[in-house]
């Protein structure tokens, strides 16, 4: 996110994003942190994504990357 943005507008950006996330087959939960990099500021989150297990799921997580970046 931009420098300066603040705290509401990273929350929009960051809950969209999830959303988006969950909506692709095989995610099972996400959590984000916001300004988690020692000083960063709120511009800055970092996402931990789960997975099913590889067992029940059909995709890898190339595959997965692919699907959100198109």
């Amino acid at each position: 996110a931009p420098e300066g943005i603040n705290i509401v507008a990273m929350e929009k950006v960051i809950t969209d994003i999830e959303a988006e996330l969950l909506r692709v087959g095989g995610v099972k939960h996400v959590l984000t942190t916001v300004g988690n990099r020692g000083v960063a500021g709120v511009n800055s989150a970092g996402m931990f994504i789960k997975l099913q297990d590889i067992t029940e799921r059909t995709f890898s997580l190339e595959r997965l990357l692919h699907a959100t970046w198109e």
